[in-house]
């Protein structure tokens, strides 16, 4: 008989749990773990609250964490990096005080998954988090088997957010 196993230490209660069942493990909580949680929980709220409203317009919203609109990007198809992702951090580079580039702890809301490039613009800009609404077709940043935002190598990390929007 051939049983999964889990490949990965547990990071939560419930994946311990869960593997335990059928695999001996060990858990030690994390203390960061409940500021997770508290990011989780403050992220599906700005979701339900403002996602709709934001990306009725705009393809991509860049938002303070209390939900504040900072500024919003839409493709140039003009332009070979116009896209929704760059416009819109271009945006909040002339809005953010002092003016720069960085989108430190500023959370994103596009409507598709970006692509790689913008993924890693994104990256750069030290966003908080992303949440996007429809994956892409290939070449997904954010799932197997780039990963982007879990890579070991880089030197800042963000939260991807798949907003699965089932009516």
């Amino acid at each position: 008989r051939t049983v999964s196993v889990p490949m990965y230490q547990p990071m939560s209660r419930e994946q311990f749990e869960a593997g335990s069942a059928i695999w001996p493990m060990v858990f030690h909580e994390s203390k960061k773990e409940q500021v997770r949680q508290d990011f989780d929980d403050q992220i599906e709220e700005l979701v339900n609250t403002h996602f709709d409203n934001f990306t009725r317009d705009h393809q991509v919203c860049i938002l303070g964490a209390d939900g504040t609109l900072i500024a919003h990007g839409d493709t140039d198809t003009t332009h070979p990096l116009g896209h929704s992702v760059i416009k819109a951090i271009d945006s909040a580079s002339k809005v953010i005080e002092p003016p720069a580039y960085l989108c430190t702890d500023l959370i994103v809301f596009c409507r598709e998954e970006p692509c790689l490039m913008c993924a890693m613009a994104l990256l750069h800009s030290r966003i908080a988090a992303i949440v996007f609404e429809k994956p892409r077709e290939c070449d997904r940043p954010f799932s197997h088997p780039i990963n982007l935002q879990s890579q070991a190598g880089l030197n800042h990390y963000y939260k991807a957010y798949h907003a699965s929007r089932e009516k």
